[in-house]
């Protein structure tokens, strides 16, 4: 069965937007990881730091060829930095094949909000939802995977093939694009890849287009703070479509990053 098109425009785009900047001490790179699936969205085949984009095609066409009777492909290409010999790569989340993983994070991340929330104001997020955590996440999930660039993108973080984290950007206005659901695993913090995710999302909403980048926060995210202003965040009054209960305004940060 050949790549389709789509497959393989995603490769040329993934490599196109395949370098940006780490920072401080590391340097960018270019790397790219394709993986073709069965119908199940389960990896059969996956290559990783292709050299060149003529490489990248190749695999994915061998790939893609590869028991074609019983491949059904689904060609993904990821962007991401080597740390050492661990690679950081960012893979569009599929609402559908990785529900699970998705449902996994998306849980963790609201129960540690749920946490703070309770012991830092006496309320609980259920309740402000008005519903359990488990029905919000199945509820929204599709939702927050739904949007294509240049309008918005959800990303699965990866180190060493390992989902450690996510993060993604959503369309507010025509002009402002909002970071969302930026977590990683608490057993993978103090790396880095805090640092790295809102990079990313930074440098895909300005290359999306926006002129602007928003963000909320509770105040009790001291660390996180600090990240957000290092890059350039400043607050700013709340937005329309914040994901934020009524209740929990006069305590959250909102900020914004200007991309122009």
């Amino acid at each position: 069965m050949a790549p389709s098109l789509s497959a393989m425009c995603a490769v040329l785009l993934s490599w196109a937007l395949g370098e940006f900047p780490l920072g401080s001490g590391r340097s960018a790179c270019r790397f790219c990881v394709i993986e073709v699936s069965d119908g199940t969205g389960v990896a059969r085949r996956r290559w990783s730091s292709p050299a060149t984009l003529s490489d990248a095609i190749t695999v994915v066409m061998a790939l893609a060829w590869d028991d074609g009777a019983a491949m059904s492909p689904r060609v993904s290409a990821f962007n991401g930095i080597e740390e050492g010999c661990m690679a950081t790569t960012f893979e569009r989340a599929d609402a559908r094949c990785d529900r699970a993983v998705l449902t996994e994070l998306n849980i963790a991340y609201l129960d540690w909000l749920d946490a703070n929330i309770q012991q830092a104001f006496g309320l609980d997020l259920p309740g402000l939802l008005g519903q359990p955590i488990v029905e919000y996440v199945a509820a929204t999930l599709d939702r927050l995977c739904a949007a294509e660039p240049p309008e918005g993108v959800f990303y699965l973080v990866r180190r060493g093939g390992t989902v450690v984290g996510m993060g993604g950007v959503r369309r507010t206005t025509d002009e402002a694009a909002e970071m969302k659901r930026v977590f990683v695993r608490p057993d993978q913090r103090g790396g880095g890849l805090g640092a790295a995710i809102v990079q990313r999302l930074v440098s895909d909403a300005r290359s999306f287009g926006y002129a602007s980048m928003r963000l909320d926060s509770g105040s009790f995210m001291t660390s996180a703070h600090r990240l957000y202003e290092a890059e350039g965040f400043r607050d700013r009054p709340i937005y329309a479509g914040a994901e934020v209960p009524n209740a929990l305004h006069h305590d959250w940060r909102f900020m914004e990053l200007d991309l122009r």
